[in-house]
């Protein structure tokens, strides 16, 4: 049952990349939206180990996978990259101080999260592993404080916020189910964990159907 929740979810991903290869890398379609396809295909990279992995006899139980550690990173890498530089100086003048104060909490939930799965008793991981797999989503610390900051910030001059407000909700959510997982999988079957696995894809679609969405927005808007 596992290893078709795997496939489901592989499929879920492999889908998304090339919806968004084909919808968002367009001349017209500004990069930030791009970026998050260049996630979405990070994403199915590492679903793919995850389903080479399965099919192989090693199952998730034997720790964690350099190869997969990179998909992770990779995608966190290109989400954080949407939400910096250009687009953060378009949407953000430097005078909403409640925002940026606000927006540290994201972080911190996750800087938590993380503490209580590298430290409890029942994390069998060697100290590599470990300092491997917190460095594999770090990134996800500086993206959660973006994304709701942009949540939390009036609405600019432009409307670019509007467009990106649904996808920076679930960006959020996506984050979140991250930094869960190696905590969840302490404690549950390799059955849930593919479930579960299989949740954060469906979460990642969302954004991607909602970055083809804020793209035409974004084109009206220019």
């Amino acid at each position: 049952m596992a290893i078709f929740l795997e496939l489901a979810a592989f499929a879920v991903t492999a889908s998304v990349f090339i919806f968004g290869a084909f919808n968002l890398f367009k001349k017209e379609i500004p990069k930030y939206f791009k970026l998050y396809v260049c996630a979405a295909g990070c994403y199915m990279l590492e679903e793919l180990w995850v389903i080479v992995n399965a099919l192989l006899g090693n199952g998730k139980a034997d720790g964690l996978s350099t190869v997969r550690l990179v998909g992770i990173f990779g995608c966190l890498c290109f989400m954080l990259s949407a939400n910096v530089n250009e687009f953060d100086k378009v949407v953000d003048d430097g005078e909403n101080k409640k925002a940026k104060l606000l927006s540290l909490i994201a972080p911190a939930i996750l800087i938590a999260l993380c503490a209580v799965s590298v430290f409890s008793p029942l994390n069998s991981m060697t100290a590599v592993e470990k300092v491997m797999g917190t460095l594999s989503i770090l990134p996800a610390l500086f993206g959660s404080y973006y994304s709701l900051k942009h949540l939390l910030l009036p609405e600019d001059s432009m409307g670019f916020l509007r467009a990106t407000r649904k996808i920076d909700v679930l960006a959020l959510a996506f984050y979140l189910l991250t930094y869960l997982y190696s905590l969840a999988n302490l404690f549950f079957s390799n059955l849930i964990m593919s479930l579960y696995d299989f949740l954060i894809t469906i979460v990642f679609l969302g954004i991607i159907v909602f970055c083809k969405k804020g793209a035409n927005k974004w084109k009206a808007l220019i």
